[in-house]
């Protein structure tokens, strides 16, 4: 993945993206990271104005649009490090 574009996410925001990307649903993160709901929404919030999307679907497109998964190779990895964790 590209380093450089790193800071637009934070590593919670990209984390929960990554979640997002592999069909978790909120509450499934909420339960994976022991966070509330609210925390969720407001990192999702900041991921769709960070990235200028406004849905979960989206987020895919705007991680290829800005490098943060650069090749289908990056997506299969973070596939499998999330199934991995589950």
């Amino acid at each position: 993945m590209c380093k450089e574009l790193d800071p637009i996410l934070t590593d919670r925001e990209l984390e929960i993206a990554k979640l997002v990307l592999c069909g978790c649903t909120n509450k499934d993160i909420c339960n994976k990271l022991g966070v509330k709901r609210a925390t969720i929404n407001n990192h999702l919030s900041s991921v769709y104005k960070k990235l200028d999307i406004h849905k979960d679907i989206q987020i895919l497109k705007a991680m290829v649009k800005t490098h943060y998964i650069e090749n289908w190779k990056d997506l299969k990895e973070i596939l499998n490090a999330t199934e991995t964790t589950n």
